[in-house]
Parts: C-alpha cells; sequence; structure tokens
C-alpha cells in the first residue's frame, strides 16, 4: 500500500493534511485518513472531513477532535462547525478544558464563547475507578457556558454527589471555573 500525504490550503489563515484529499469543480474539498485542520492556534483531527465552500462549513462525520485557541478540547461524534469554527453544533459532545472542567452532553451548540449542551453532565473531578464515577457532578437538561460572562446557567439541574441525587433547581447561575477570581 502507498499512502500519500497532502497539504491543502482552503484559506490563506488556514492548511488541510491528510492521506488522500480531493476537490471538486467548487473547490469543495474532502479529506480521508489522518486528517488535520490547522486554523491559526486551532486544530482539528478526524478520519474523514468535507468542506463545503457553498455553505462555508466543515463537516465530520466520524469521531473529532478539536483544541481551540485556549487549549479547550472538544470531542465529538459529528459535527457541523463555520470554517472559522466560531459556530458549530456536535454530536455526542465531550468537553475538557484547561482548568480541568469536565463536560458532556448528547448535543452541543457552539456560538462564539457560548456552549448550550443538552443533556449535560458537568464536573472537575476525575472519575474515581473503584466507584465508577466522580466524587460530584452536575446534571442539567440545558446547561449554557458562557466563557466571556464566566458563568454556568444551568436548567432543571441536580446535584449528586457518588450518583446519588442530593439537590434539584429548575434554574441554577454559578460561576465557570474559567474565573480565577470569585
Amino acid at each position: 500500500f502507498l499512502f500519500l500525504f497532502f497539504n491543502f490550503s482552503y484559506s490563506k489563515d488556514s492548511l488541510i493534511t491528510a492521506d488522500q484529499l480531493e476537490t471538486d469543480e467548487n473547490q469543495n474539498v474532502y479529506a480521508e485518513g489522518n486528517v488535520k485542520i490547522i486554523y491559526g492556534d486551532e486544530i482539528m483531527r478526524s478520519e474523514t472531513l468535507y468542506v463545503d465552500e457553498i455553505n462555508n462549513e466543515i463537516i465530520l462525520d466520524k469521531d473529532f477532535q478539536y483544541r481551540d485557541k485556549d487549549g479547550n478540547y472538544y470531542f465529538g461524534s459529528k459535527a457541523t462547525f463555520s470554517k472559522d469554527f466560531k459556530e458549530g453544533i456536535i454530536e455526542d459532545f465531550s468537553y475538557f478544558g484547561t482548568d480541568k472542567l469536565r463536560l458532556r452532553g448528547t448535543k452541543a451548540n457552539k456560538i462564539g464563547n457560548i456552549d448550550i449542551v443538552d443533556k449535560a453532565t458537568i464536573t472537575p473531578c476525575k472519575t474515581i475507578k473503584f466507584l465508577g464515577c466522580p466524587l460530584w457532578q452536575t446534571k442539567a437538561s440545558t446547561l449554557i457556558h458562557d466563557k466571556e460572562k464566566l458563568l454556568i446557567y444551568q436548567k432543571n439541574s441536580r446535584l449528586e454527589v457518588l450518583n446519588v441525587p442530593i439537590l434539584y433547581t429548575p434554574y441554577s447561575v454559578t460561576p465557570s471555573p474559567l474565573r480565577k477570581t470569585r
């Protein structure tokens, strides 16, 4: 087998690398195998990628990893992003922040510095191996993480300690772990 390594620049600030790379008459890009997009300080990795030039979208049909300019990681099974990564819709969402924040959900919308997550679970704690859960976590039907105002808004949230529900509240606002002063 012969694998070829291609580089392709779809805008002057970005670079795509992949094992296979194709373009069509509209300059749409299809990449497969070890795909990586570098846009400034942001990096996205996946096995497949489609860049839709008409709609200015990046479409990912397989698991992916995205690191934003602040070093936070986003993971998902499928996604559609704008070409500048400022907006996106992510299925089977996971987020690991530089502040040790862990956030999961069934679906997330990324709009600039705001993440809106459905059926979210959030915790700064690592999973305790012999218990299979973190020390504490909060689950919410909808969670909004505003990284600009440094606040987390939750709807229908409940606090769990060792997976035991302790407290329910229909709405809550808490400071984000990104906030250095309380």
